[in-house]
């Protein structure tokens, strides 16, 4: 067997260990405008909350973890979060530091050279008036100078709650944020007045058609405003201090589902007349809404209790939260499917169910899945809401035409029989069509309200689910009754009985 050259061995193992310990830096380039911090990050999760600066700067085995994605998320409940990355310039200049995340906790920012603090920025809180902060931004806009050539390392920490709080690092020249910041200024404005306008037109529908899921939409796009107006903090500016938050509750995480929770409310209308055939529907939307009210219930005070149980304790809980989930996937789209028949607008909400779900499922495992996420994930995301909305809203007007465009003239049908006389006269004999006949003069929406009626539906749940008001459903029936001659809603259960084949 011929001997390895000792210089191959040498480069063999020497190899990997210089790949793999590397330092990524992030280089600014001369005359940049903005640049987004996506490779080279480190992360550590302090689970005692107890860790500074100077602990971390003289201990040289620190717990840091190389970041293996694009979206930085430094840990969740009772933890602080640390990420460290190193920066190099081509020239001397000033340059701002902007942490694309205006909810998080005790934020304190360092720029530290050769072990040595340069810069430190401490003391940043969401609930902080943005007169105070030093450049009018929801967001934790710091100024700092870079030496040309010279590598710095920064040290961003921020207290984790409840929720996941990811966020992005930009290093800006203060003309380029300023631009930016006035045309997202620009978006944001335009992106709250359409929801503004949406939900003003839903509530007119209803308050004028009487129609209740438009109501439901109208609260479901009110839900989400507010839920955007969380995201960019604006509710921290708005709102008295504390009153988000404190001592006593969080209002945090019901701002963040609330949406969600609307959502739940409206399929259950939208579905509600197919839901007999499905008896096991009822019963898990029944469990949903319970263990939905214990969960925000729960978590509303969690204030109150959230320092008595260790960190694995809470994310026990957060983990049987999240074993729901996927049955309220499952009770979304059997109702959904199991209603595409008699609803055309059910297309148009399933559509946006899939595209919003794997949207949000991209995102949240991308980490897992190693893709680097290198987009502004609050632009997208309010784009993405804005169309689906948008083709939710189309899909209810196709539903309010065809609804309200199907009510027939209340006549009744007649066979006509011709007799000839002895005579030579005719005679004609008039007799009522029927029932087989008679199936065949009513509409497939008066066929529909008929079943829901016959089922046991009332007025108004009839009307939810077809939007129409319940005095068209009303309409409807009557002219129901006249076309089958009949009185009572017993001889309409009858009629089901024998004609429903």
């Amino acid at each position: 067997m011929r001997n390895t050259h000792p210089i191959l061995l040498i480069i063999a193992v020497l190899v990997p260990f210089l790949v793999f310990s590397q330092n990524h830096v992030n280089k600014l380039p001369k005359n940049f405008e903005g640049f987004e911090i996506h490779n080279g990050t480190s992360i550590w999760s302090d689970t005692s909350r107890i860790s500074t600066i100077n602990d971390i700067l003289g201990n040289e085995k620190n717990k840091f973890e190389a970041n293996q994605s694009g979206q930085i998320l430094t840990g969740i409940f009772k933890q602080r979060g640390w990420v460290k990355f190193d920066l190099e310039s081509e020239v001397s200049d000033e340059v701002l530091i902007e942490i694309n995340n205006p909810r998080l906790t005790n934020l304190k920012i360092y720029l530290t050279a050769n072990n040595k603090i340069i810069e430190r920025f401490e003391d940043l809180e969401k609930t902080n008036p943005i007169s105070e902060r030093p450049f009018n931004s929801r967001n934790y806009v710091e100024k700092f100078r870079l030496d040309a050539n010279k590598k710095y390392t920064i040290f961003i920490c921020h207290d984790t709650g409840y929720l996941l709080t990811p966020f992005l690092i930009k290093i800006w020249h203060q003309e380029a944020f300023m631009l930016n910041q006035q045309s997202d200024k620009q978006f944001y404005g335009i992106f709250y007045g359409i929801l503004i306008l949406l939900s003003i037109i839903c509530f007119i529908i209803w308050f004028f058609l009487k129609i209740r899921l438009f109501l439901i939409f109208g609260i479901n796009v009110l839900s989400v405003l507010l839920f955007f107006l969380h995201l960019q903090g604006v509710l921290y500016q708005i709102l008295p201090k504390g009153f988000i938050s404190n001592n006593v509750y969080s209002l945090e995480i019901l701002i963040n589902y609330l949406s969600f929770l609307v959502q739940v409310l409206f399929v259950r209308g939208l579905t509600r007349l197919s839901q007999h055939k499905f008896k096991y529907l009822q019963k898990i939307y029944f469990l949903i809404l319970g263990f939905i009210g214990v969960y925000f219930t729960f978590t509303l005070f969690s204030p109150l209790w959230v320092n008595y149980l260790s960190h694995q304790t809470i994310g026990f809980i957060k983990f049987i939260a999240l074993l729901i989930f996927p049955l309220i996937l499952i009770y979304f789209f059997v109702a959904l499917f199991s209603s595409l028949k008699h609803s055309p607008f059910v297309k148009f909400y399933l559509v946006s169910c899939i595209i919003g779900i794997t949207f949000y499922l991209a995102v949240m495992y991308s980490s897992l899945l190693n893709l680097s996420v290198s987009f502004d994930f609050n632009f997208v995301n309010s784009l993405i809401t804005l169309f689906l909305i948008f083709v939710l809203m189309i899909g209810m007007i196709f539903q309010i035409r065809e609804s309200f465009f199907q009510i027939t003239n209340p006549k009744k049908q007649y066979e006509v029989n011709i007799e000839i006389r002895d005579d030579g006269n005719t005679l004609e004999k008039e007799e009522k069509t029927n029932t087989k006949t008679q199936i065949h003069t009513l509409t497939k929406r008066e066929s529909e309200i008929l079943k829901a009626f016959a089922n046991g539906f009332s007025y108004t749940e009839i009307a939810e689910a077809m939007f129409i008001s319940p005095h068209t459903a009303r309409t409807h029936l009557k002219t129901i009754y006249r076309k089958l001659d009949i009185n009572s809603k017993v001889e309409a259960v009858r009629w089901m009985m024998e004609n429903d084949k």
